[in-house]
């Protein structure tokens, strides 16, 4: 048996790290990916619409003073049905990390939907933001990328030290069985973003507690029943497509039926469905319109290299580039010329 390299001393130091996770099995790069995106989801709660998200101002001539709302929320609805594309990313994950042949579109299609959350806020770097390219890129199986923003998605929030150490003790750990997020305590600051999120969510009483459980269940190390994930996060496209209240009744159903030999067939199920819906002969809405925005502005003899830079920088990654793969690999431009 080889013997693993040890990880880096410090998992701040960017370099060292993805160095390192040149080096490491798949299983357990795409691991460290998973919880490195768990400990952050919350911080999507800093993307919604609020009282404090306003600024106060004075005008300097006669004093009055105003509010200025941030332009970095969204309204309370869109920004519940981006962090559903987080949650589905960052379960998609999870599964992936236990099975090296689970990923290919359903990877793609939950990393662009965590993409595109990330482009929904229009403005300066921010936590929601770190944690949306965390889940791309943990979804993407991108190592690497995710313990970055993770970094700095925990930086902002005031837990960079503790997350730090906890990527490091998943980075000894390697694969092992299911345990706690968290080295000892939850640090505070991630248990407040943590508790101000869930209360948001359950308040809009879409269902949400499949997912507030679920996300309860990763912080204390639970085992879980990997053919019920695989069912949880395979869900047919058109229901994805209906928004938080639809998915998350589907889910709940599903746990209601649970037994083992009842999630076996539904995993197997919802992959055979979801891989019949999404084969390169049938490419996507999502897919069609990165590409038709890709080269929207291009020259007609333009080449297939430069597209793909193109699909690439389009979907907002000339830094995560591995969610992108799938569509790459299409003859997508030949597809939209006959569409």
């Amino acid at each position: 048996m080889v013997e693993r390299t040890p990880p880096p001393e410090d998992f701040r130091n960017s370099e060292a790290v993805e160095a390192w996770l040149r080096g490491q099995p798949r299983d357990v790069s795409v691991a460290i990916a998973a919880r490195a995106a768990l400990r952050v989801l919350p911080a999507w709660e800093n993307a919604f619409d609020r009282p404090d998200h306003a600024r106060e101002w004075r005008r300097p001539n006669t004093g009055e003073v105003g509010k200025q709302r941030r332009p970095a929320v969204l309204p309370n609805g869109p920004a519940r049905t981006l962090m559903l594309a987080i949650f589905r990313a960052v379960a998609a994950s999870i599964v992936s990390s236990r099975r090296e042949d689970f990923g290919g579109t359903i990877g793609f299609t939950a990393a662009a939907a965590a993409a595109a959350a990330e482009r929904s806020i229009d403005q300066e770097a921010n936590a929601a933001r770190f944690a949306a390219r965390c889940a791309a890129a943990a979804a993407g199986a991108d190592a690497a990328a995710a313990v970055n923003w993770s970094d700095h998605a925990a930086s902002h929030l005031g837990f960079g030290p503790a997350n730090a150490a906890a990527l490091r003790a998943d980075a000894t750990a390697g694969v092992a069985a299911p345990r706690p997020l968290w080295i000892g305590a939850t640090p505070d600051s991630a248990s407040h973003v943590w508790r101000k999120l869930r209360e948001r969510l359950l308040a809009a009483d879409e269902g949400w507690e499949v997912w507030a459980d679920w996300y309860e269940a990763r912080l204390r190390g639970d085992p879980f029943d990997p053919a019920l994930e695989e069912a949880r996060v395979l869900l047919p496209e058109a229901l994805w497509e209906q928004g938080p209240k639809a998915v998350n009744t589907e889910i709940a159903k599903r746990m209601a039926a649970h037994s083992e030999g009842d999630a076996k067939e539904a995993a197997h199920s919802a992959h055979d469905e979801f891989e019949q819906a999404n084969n390169p002969d049938a490419i996507e809405d999502l897919d069609r319109l990165l590409a038709a925005e890709a080269i929207a502005d291009a020259p007609a003899d333009f080449k297939i290299d430069e597209g793909r830079s193109r699909i690439r920088m389009v979907a907002g990654k000339a830094d995560m580039p591995t969610p992108l793969d799938p569509l790459i690999d299409l003859d997508w431009r030949g597809r939209l010329a006959g569409a």
